[in-house]
Formats: structure tokens, C-alpha cells, sequence
């Protein structure tokens, strides 16, 4: 979709609104084709998943412990 929107002369974005970082997972794929990225819900959760995304400086990352991936 966001290759189809350049396309067409749009930008693309991805965003959430309340989600753990194992939603962030498919996301942080996903961001890499967009312009836009708001990917924080999880730093807004009283308790998230473990494991979780990190993020450092604005960046997100998702190991793939996140993915259910053995430590």
C-alpha cells in the first residue's frame, strides 16, 4: 500500500493508538516504506509485553525476541 500511495504522488503512514510491542512488530516492518511513523502506544501502557520494542532517541527497534523468537 505505502508503494501504491507513492505512486500516486501521496505519502503514507503508519500510526497506533493503544497496543503492546508485539502489534509494534509488523509495524517497525512497515515503517521503513513510510513517511510518517507513530509507533509509541506501547511507552503509554501502564505495563507492556515482555518482551518489548525498544526505544532509544526517538527510534523504535523489535528484536526478534518480540516476535516470539528464542532469547
Amino acid at each position: 500500500m505505502a508503494q501504491e500511495a507513492r505512486r500516486h504522488g501521496l505519502r503514507a503512514m503508519v500510526g497506533c493508538m493503544n497496543a503492546t510491542s508485539l502489534a509494534m512488530a509488523p509495524a517497525f516492518v512497515l515503517e521503513q516504506l513510510c513517511d510518517i511513523v507513530d509507533l509509541d502506544a506501547p511507552l503509554f501502557l501502564a505495563r507492556d509485553r515482555k518482551p518489548s520494542a525498544d526505544y532509544l532517541n526517538g527510534d523504535i527497534w523489535c528484536s526478534d525476541a518480540v516476535w516470539g523468537a528464542a532469547a
